[in-house]
């Protein structure tokens, strides 16, 4: 019985951690960082993993942020 428990728990474990979160896009920061609205209103601050975008104080930095929210 517990090595059914092992292998139902080995197999379920990367739905577990692969699980994903859906939302609406609610502000642009930055040209790598969005702001997310989940359910129950909760708000979540998110950067996007390998996007090189310049901040804002950056050279560039406006543009990005206006590209990003017109594609």
């Amino acid at each position: 019985m517990p090595l059914k428990r092992l292998m139902l728990l080995y197999l379920l474990f990367p739905v577990f951690l692969f699980s994903q979160t859906t939302g609406k896009v609610i502000k642009i920061s930055d040209g790598d960082t969005i702001t997310l609205l989940l359910e129950g209103n909760q708000q979540k601050k998110i950067g996007l993993a390998k996007v090189d975008c310049p901040e804002n104080e950056q050279r560039f930095g406006k543009n990005t942020m206006f590209y990003r929210l017109l594609r």
